[in-house]
């Protein structure tokens, strides 16, 4: 790691001469993009790579269909009836979402990441034939929510409502009236599961935010990925150009250079093996080493 490090001060220490690059081609250029506009103070910025840049789009997986979001709720009961010990440790449903995530399960989440170094590293990790990019969203430290938030309780309980009742969901009411409707009482029913001290009230407009999430380290594939989390609510929308409480800056990444990139972040300790820490993947990384 002492490369990077290096790298980095020398960045730091450097008189700023030319504008951070829209298109990168190595690690070199990509450690400049990062640090060519950084976070001002109090804000804190989370990075997410896309092999294709022109095919993605900022929705979660279940939520880019009306099929996929109906069967939301049987999706995370059949997974948890299929595999309880593997979510014995999980406290709530967000910890349970992103252990799914994990998994491959379509949830409402985005994985994203402080280290801007794994963002790059999916960004090239496969699509060689497609320009890659890398987002960074850049969040006030204020709106930066935690695994134990009771606003990403209301949010995550949302994946256990029936479709009928989501969708029945009215933020538009005033705050007396739509706490009093039979779909936010059963969400304050899931809720309460996980914390029975929660008021019976939730803020109609937080049902229909994007919340940027920090987890617990409760999996080692978080943890490997210094992982965080976009969090999407009832019918939430994240615009390509970011909105009132996510800034978004990207960087494309040249689909010629994408080997050669990879090959850099292996001498940074940036590969399959670190990025994933499930023992399968390591031993197909070692067995590559060969």
């Amino acid at each position: 790691m002492r490369g990077i490090v290096e790298l980095i001060r020398g960045l730091l220490s450097a008189e700023p001469t030319e504008p951070p690059p829209r298109e990168i081609g190595s690690v070199d250029e990509y450690v400049r993009w990062v640090f060519g506009t950084p976070p001002a103070n109090g804000e804190m910025a989370f990075y997410r790579g896309h092999s294709k840049a022109e095919e993605y789009k900022l929705t979660p997986l279940v939520l880019r269909s009306p099929g996929a979001a109906e069967a939301e709720p049987r999706m995370y009961r059949e997974l948890l009836m299929a595999n309880p010990l593997d979510f014995r440790e999980d406290r709530s449903a967000f910890e349970r979402l992103a252990r799914m995530q994990h998994y491959g399960l379509p949830t409402r989440m985005l994985d994203t990441s402080t280290n801007p170094l794994i963002a790059l590293f999916f960004a090239c990790k496969s699509g060689k034939d497609h320009v890659g990019d890398v987002i960074r969203f850049t969040v006030a430290d204020d709106d930066v929510k935690y695994f134990d938030s009771d606003t990403v309780s209301c949010l995550a309980n949302l994946a256990q409502m029936d479709g009928k009742d989501r969708r029945a969901l009215d933020p538009s009411l005033d705050f007396e009236k739509f706490n009093k409707t039979i779909p936010v009482i059963k969400l304050l029913h899931f809720i309460k599961g996980e914390k029975p001290y929660f008021r019976n009230v939730i803020v109609p407009t937080d049902i229909s935010r994007v919340l940027c999430v920090r987890g617990r380290h409760s999996n080692e594939r978080v943890t490997a990925q210094s992982g965080a989390f976009l969090l999407f609510g009832q019918d939430a929308v994240l615009s390509e150009a970011g909105d009132a409480t996510i800034a978004i800056r990207r960087v494309q990444v040249r689909k010629d250079r994408k080997d050669e990139i990879l090959k850099q972040l292996d001498t940074l300790a940036v590969n399959d093996g670190t990025a994933f820490r499930d023992i399968a993947t390591y031993a197909e990384y070692i067995r590559k080493q060969r």
